[in-house]
């Protein structure tokens, strides 16, 4: 919810989303899933804090070399 909420949908990439619009937007989100849970008594959300960057980079690297590969296997086993 809060990621999505702190990134811009638009195209327009040069002014960032003030703090006040990031609240508004967060606020919409959890609105509409208490709308689509309909709790009874209680509704727990939890927030976890954000993945460093460097854990970021290392995934897509990995994830990188996994798909690079798995192409060149698939290409290996063609060429047999």
């Amino acid at each position: 919810i809060i990621d999505r909420c702190c990134h811009q949908s638009s195209l327009d990439m040069t002014a960032p989303l003030s703090s006040t619009q990031i609240m508004s937007c967060i606020f919409r989100e959890i609105c509409a899933i208490v709308q689509l849970v309909k709790p009874k008594k209680i509704l727990y959300l939890s927030v976890d804090g954000v993945s460093p960057n460097a854990k970021h980079n290392h995934l897509r690297q990995r994830n990188f070399l996994n798909s690079f590969n798995h192409s060149s296997d698939i290409v290996d086993e063609e060429a047999a």
